[in-house]
């Protein structure tokens, strides 16, 4: 199974839907920047904002470093996340949780630099589903494969 990522300005994007009961996301669009060099996997708060996950309401788990800057993680419930193959069959990965990374800045220009992070897709979703990503940058190809 491949699932094809597009790369855009130096960037592989994952797009892909989230579906969560807890929440109440029915096929919510969000699009992922795979990024091996980060660990975790997390949804942006401007992505949870426009999906109306209730951040407010989600349990600190820790804070991460990103780009000069601190955010927390917030530990969701359950969902799913739903891509589609290079055939355009959906294929389906449930996570137990996730998290929501919320900056910690409190002015209005450090919020909107905090809101405009993307979702990341990290290693720890590759190792976890066993997925290889395969790019070659020269082809514009990018995927993600699983045995």
């Amino acid at each position: 199974m491949r699932i094809p990522l597009k790369i855009v300005a130096g960037r592989l994007l994952l797009n892909a839907r989230l579906n969560s009961h807890s929440y109440r996301i029915a096929f919510g669009q969000i699009v992922f920047v795979v990024d091996t060099g980060s660990n975790e996997t997390f949804i942006s708060e401007g992505d949870a904002l426009r999906l109306n996950i209730p951040i407010n309401k989600l349990s600190f788990e820790r804070h991460i470093r990103m780009a000069g800057s601190t955010f927390e993680l917030l530990k969701t419930k359950s969902l799913s996340i739903i891509m589609r193959d290079e055939e355009n069959k959906t294929q389906k990965i449930d996570l137990d949780f996730s998290y929501v990374a919320r900056g910690t800045k409190k002015s209005d220009k450090e919020k909107n630099i905090a809101l405009s992070f993307p979702s990341i897709l990290g290693l720890d979703f590759l190792e976890k589903n066993k997925f290889s990503l395969v790019v070659t940058p020269h082809m514009d190809l990018a995927y993600l494969e699983k045995e």
